[in-house]
């Protein structure tokens, strides 16, 4: 009895430890943009500033490009966006600061997301079967039938 009670707690032990460590991945795509709130600024303000972003180690700042504001919730907050920087692909950490009148704000907390380029397949089209099978060949003779056609092993 003990030795199942024991069990039963290094199980859940391993469960929340398992779970403690699992994060959801973030995945962005060129198509995607950088979104921030400003709290306590109006639309204005934040327009009117300008953003560097860090990405990864980053020690120097970049100009963010593309950046609007508009009217955020509550109201008093301007919601802002940008384009994404440019990036390679895989896993990335990315932060930002804002400059007024030459003052630079403290870095955000850092984002941490993997860029993947996902590609519109092109040329659709139906195929012959035997084009794709790797397994034998379809064939008219052979030694298994399948339906009106039968499959022979490749030699």
């Amino acid at each position: 009895m003990k030795m199942r009670s024991a069990h039963r707690v290094a199980l859940t032990f391993l469960v929340l430890a398992m779970s403690a460590t699992v994060q959801a991945q973030t995945v962005a795509t060129p198509s995607n943009r950088l979104a921030w709130t400003e709290v306590g600024q109006t639309v204005a303000q934040a327009s009117s500033a300008t953003y560097n972003s860090f990405l990864d180690t980053a020690t120097t700042g970049v100009a963010v490009a593309g950046v609007t504001c508009a009217a955020g919730t509550p109201a008093t907050d301007a919601a802002c966006s940008s384009n994404l920087p440019v990036l390679t692909l895989g896993l990335h950490s990315l932060t930002l600061t804002q400059v007024i009148s030459g003052a630079e704000s403290a870095k955000s907390a850092a984002v941490t997301f993997t860029f993947v380029v996902v590609v519109q397949p092109t040329a659709l089209r139906i195929a012959k079967a035997f084009a794709f099978f790797r397994g034998g060949v379809l064939a008219s003779r052979g030694r298994q039938a399948l339906g009106k056609y039968q499959i022979r092993p490749v030699r």
